[in-house]
C-alpha cells in the first residue's frame, strides 16, 4: 500500500524538488542577459535622435477639380529621429 502512494508522489516530489533547486541557481547580472525583441538597447541609442530641431514637412498633395498641387511645406518642431522618419 505503501509502495503504491510513493509511486503517486514521486513525480510530484520530483517536480516540486526541481523547482526549488532551480530557483537557488546562480543568478546572471543584469548587462550579460538578452534584450526581447522590439526593446532598443540604451547604449547604441544615438542621444541626437531626442534633440529638438526645426523640421520642415513635406506639403500635403490637394486635388481641385483636375488639377493637383502640393501645398507649401509645413515647419514643426519634433526630435530629429521623427524628423527623419518622416
Amino acid at each position: 500500500m505503501k509502495i503504491k502512494a510513493l509511486s503517486r508522489c514521486a513525480p510530484l516530489l520530483f517536480f516540486s524538488l526541481l523547482f526549488i533547486l532551480s530557483g537557488c541557481s546562480q543568478s546572471t547580472d543584469i548587462s550579460s542577459t538578452a534584450l526581447p525583441p522590439g526593446v532598443p538597447n540604451l547604449a547604441a541609442v544615438n542621444p541626437d535622435a531626442y534633440m529638438e530641431v526645426d523640421c520642415l514637412l513635406p506639403g500635403q498633395i490637394r486635388k481641385l477639380g483636375t488639377m493637383v498641387y502640393a501645398s507649401p511645406r509645413r515647419p514643426m518642431k519634433t526630435t530629429a529621429g521623427d524628423c527623419e522618419i518622416r
